[in-house]
């Protein structure tokens, strides 16, 4: 019998986040999106510099006081060009993988939040958008009851009713939420620093 693996659901908490840092995840989505065709651009070729090819080609071979033999000279130069091509492509290669791996894990996040909040009515829209707006744009509830005619007890249960329908529509993982989260994170504390 096989066991059953349990997928865990973002909550109301990582929604609200999430919705917060919606802007952040599409500039990091489009920096992606930038930096994969970039580097087809590039090729290969554009991938390292010359001193990283040449620790690549050369390797760090330990030290020792056992002489080497050394390979005749024709065989050291043809197994040095055979080595850098092969350097440039794993590297071009991993690269590739690597933004596209992260790529598309940022556009399934941005596209069913996208479409989660499409799902909403249009107070629920507003409210999620004025709510959650960070920044001096961002209202308050007074100004949202104001704005749409509504008690606060409704407002409230309107926002409610949209995280819900955010989490229920989205299914978005704990597993994506968590790597994409980070992501953004460690790249805003960079750029603090």
């Amino acid at each position: 019998m096989e066991a059953e693996t349990k997928i865990e659901y973002i909550r109301t908490k990582q929604a609200e986040h999430l919705i917060r840092i919606l802007p952040l995840l599409e500039s990091y989505l489009l920096s992606l999106q930038e930096e994969l065709t970039l580097t087809h651009l590039k090729g290969r070729r554009g991938m390292l510099s010359d001193e990283a090819i040449f620790y690549a080609l050369i390797g760090n071979k330990p030290l020792s006081d056992m002489p080497r033999s050394a390979p005749t000279p024709g065989d050291r130069m043809n197994n040095i060009v055979a080595n850098k091509d092969k350097v440039l492509d794993h590297a071009y290669d991993e690269t590739i993988i690597a933004i596209t791996d992260e790529l598309i894990r940022f556009k399934e996040l941005v596209d069913k939040l996208h479409f989660a909040l499409e799902c909403l009515s249009e107070n629920q829209q507003y409210i999620v958008k004025w709510f959650y707006t960070s920044g001096t744009s961002r209202k308050s509830w007074k100004e949202l009851m104001a704005d749409l005619n509504l008690a606060e007890a409704t407002a409230r249960k309107e926002r409610d009713e949209a995280i819900t329908k955010i989490i229920t529509v989205s299914r978005i993982t704990m597993w994506l939420y968590q790597y994409c989260a980070e992501r953004v994170e460690v790249e805003e504390r960079e750029k603090a620093e």
